[in-house]
């Protein structure tokens, strides 16, 4: 059995994310309308911008002094601005998360509305999301969104959800007659897996919401949960819209959605909270009374009014703007608290004050207390008055320091119940001047609700990894290679270290095939959950490695039987067919393979040749053409037996050479050794001569002589 790593730890890819930007940027630019749809005109504001272009406003620069869009009937500057609609097609239908608008400077505006649609007239899927127009002097209904108020050179960030083809915005300067624009930007999904969106924005709501879903292109189905649980298949499946009813008393509730498409991509787990109660700004709207340490009420007036904001009044005390223009004051020379009403008693956690610009101040005093007069539970948050000037203890905290255009003056502590908050100041310190002075209070409550937990999917598994196992590596051969332990990390980057065991509902190691094995934890966190599947890991059962056994059954089917003797060969032949039935058998485990490899290359080195009988064959043959007649008996004889043999070795099929080499030269020993016999053709005719001779014609001794 052997094994090999395919990765390292198993780690989310990315393939459900999307991708946000600002829309805009790129776009053509916007058309400007009157609010009843005639075409208007741009025309430059306090601009050094010679020439304007649409997309002056949507080019991502927040420039007062470079591209700020005044609308007018004619396109001149001298000639008085109109209220009217910035208008942009967006190409196509697109999901915005985020609006970001600077129409002017640090100016307050009001009649400030924002819409999209999926048509040019907007008389179609019309979405409201944003709307601070009280009297509904745009047309688009009563506006319940509160102040707008511009921050020098920054946008205001106004989160949203929803979608559309068409946006516009409209707003009118506070005590002006014209809208202005200097940068809008819409943040929306340009890219990636589009999620299951709500049409509902996370936020603090007083009342039921009425809850639509969608999605992108080729949805499958939407899933959703209500707990913070992440969605699954099993979750509840979004069919139509539905209510959120508001618990008496208030609470929480956390909307996860997943949307599943038809090519299985799978969304990014989206979140909204929605709380409800109020939680949030308690001071806001509320408006401020002056009283002086005496506890009497007194008159204030609008400190430092320029004429383009509202004045300073008791409603610019918390109208949730920082305005260095719309401050209110008790009188010179004389020192008071700025006191508000929450109208209810709240669980205070965060208090937010701004007397004037960026001066110091001295015996500053912020307070606490359920009781109008502040007579019982008071709760000071904070208090310089290292003299006891206010009559409210000697205070303890430190220098106090405003800094301009920002609130940073920011208390934070344990919750407090209370319905009334004072501050008071003295701006004696800077320039003399004695007197207090009151930007902006604020005062933020929590629910005392605890939201559910959002359960964050895991992305990372360090001690995961896929697995390729050979064919016939059973489940627990597999399993005693994994850990019994893992480290996690989620989406917030918290880390966890889990312990657990192993299951699969179908490994079958006998077959080839991937198989998923999955990690069990012993127990899990309640704030994870294992949504992207990292705990499943990949076993791949492979074929046994063949290349060699491949090419060593090719090598042997290259040799011939032939030339090979009978018996190697079908000792050769046996093995090649057992190979030949392992190499198609995509079971075969890899020890037989490689056992198959080593004794198919041993059999074919067992082969023995078949000897080379041409030489013998053709002195076979020379012998054959000789004559026994012509030859002395025993060196013929001789031969014949040689010949015989050489014969026998000859039809012998697995004669080995050395036989047939053997044969071979003693037939050649043989022929080497046969003798002719004599010519007695010359005798034999001096025979019969002699024989024709007369003995009564020679004298006795000669003719006796011839006779011997």
């Amino acid at each position: 059995m052997s094994t090999s790593t395919i990765t390292a730890e198993k780690v989310y890819d990315g393939s459900s994310d999307y991708k946000v930007e600002n829309i805009l940027l790129g776009n053509p630019g916007a058309k400007f309308e009157t609010l009843d749809g005639t075409p208007l005109l741009m025309a430059q504001f306090d601009s050094n911008t010679t020439e304007l272009k649409p997309d002056e406003i949507n080019d991502g620069d927040v420039d007062r002094f470079q591209s700020v869009i005044k609308v007018n009937q004619t396109g001149l500057k001298s000639d008085p601005g109109v209220v009217g609609w910035a208008i942009f097609d967006l190409g196509e239908t697109h999901y915005v998360e985020e609006i970001r608008t600077s129409f002017w400077n640090d100016w307050a505006f009001v009649d400030v509305v924002m819409q999209f649609a999926s048509d040019e007239n907007f008389t179609q899927d019309v979405v409201t999301v944003y709307n601070n127009d009280t009297d509904n002097s745009v047309g688009q209904g009563f506006g319940t969104d509160g102040v707008y108020s511009d921050a020098v050179d920054k946008t205001k960030n106004i989160h949203i959800s929803a979608r559309g083809r068409y946006f516009r915005v409209t707003n009118k300067g506070n005590g002006q007659s014209y809208s202005l624009f200097t940068e809008i930007q819409l943040y929306g999904i340009t890219e990636g897996v589009m999620p299951a969106a709500s049409t509902v924005p996370s936020g603090a709501y007083l009342n039921d919401l009425h809850v639509e879903l969608f999605a992108g292109e080729g949805l499958e189905e939407i899933r959703y949960t209500l707990d913070g649980s992440i969605p699954t298949k099993k979750s509840t499946l979004y069919t139509a819209a539905f209510e959120i009813e508001m618990p008496v008393g208030g609470g929480i509730y956390l909307l996860r959605t997943v949307a599943y498409y038809q090519d299985g991509t799978v969304s990014y787990p989206k979140s909204y909270t929605y709380k409800f109660g109020f939680e949030g700004n308690a001071a806001y709207g509320k408006g401020a009374k002056l009283m002086d340490y005496s506890w009497n009420e007194i008159e204030g007036f609008a400190f430092n009014s320029d004429g383009g904001n509202p004045p300073g009044s008791p409603a610019t005390v918390t109208d949730g703007a920082i305005n260095p223009w719309s401050v209110y004051a008790t009188k010179e020379n004389v020192l008071g608290w700025a006191v508000v009403d929450f109208g209810d008693i709240y669980s205070i956690n965060e208090v937010r004050v701004k007397a004037y610009h960026d001066w110091k101040f001295r015996n500053v005093i912020i307070q606490l207390s359920t009781e109008a007069d502040f007579s019982a539970n008071v709760y000071t948050v904070f208090n310089n008055d290292t003299t006891n000037t206010v009559g409210q203890g000697v205070g303890i905290d430190g220098a106090y320091q405003e800094y301009s255009f920002e609130l940073r003056n920011i208390f934070s502590f344990d919750p407090v119940q209370a319905r009334y908050i004072r501050f008071t100041n003295d701006a004696s310190v800077h320039e003399g001047k004695t007197i207090s002075l009151f930007e902006e209070i604020q005062a933020f409550s929590v629910l005392g609700v605890e939201a559910p937990a959002e359960v964050q999917p895991i992305l990372n598994v360090k001690t995961l990894e896929d697995l390729k196992v050979n064919i016939n590596t059973t489940k627990a051969e597999v399993i005693a290679q994994l850990p019994t332990t893992v480290e996690l990390v989620d989406a917030k980057n918290n880390e966890f270290t889990v312990e657990g065991t192993w299951s699969s509902l179908d490994y079958n190691g006998d077959k080839v095939g991937n198989y998923i094995l999955t990690f069990v934890p012993n127990s899990l966190d309640d704030s994870i959950f294992d949504f992207f599947n990292l705990f499943d890991i990949n076993v791949e059962v492979k074929e046994a490695i063949k290349t060699g056994l491949s090419a060593k059954v090719a090598e042997a089917e290259l040799l011939e039987e032939v030339k090979y003797t009978t018996s190697s060969w079908n000792e050769f032949a046996e093995k090649l067919a057992t190979a030949k039935t392992i190499l198609l058998n995509v079971g075969s485990p890899q020890a037989l393979v490689d056992d198959t490899i080593v004794e198919l290359g041993e059999v074919i080195t067992k082969l023995v040749l078949r000897g080379d009988k041409t030489l013998l064959n053709s002195k076979i043959a020379e012998v054959e053409l000789l004559e026994a007649v012509k030859y002395i008996a025993s060196t013929w004889s001789e031969l014949t037996n040689k010949l015989e043999a050489a014969k026998t070795v000859s039809a012998n099929v697995d004669a080995l050479q050395a036989e047939i080499d053997n044969a071979l030269s003693e037939l050649q020993t043989s022929l080497d050794n046969l003798e002719l016999r004599g010519d007695k053709t010359a005798l034999n005719t001096k025979i019969t001569e002699a024989e024709t001779l007369i003995e009564a014609e020679y004298i006795p001794s000669s003719w006796a002589a011839l006779q011997t």
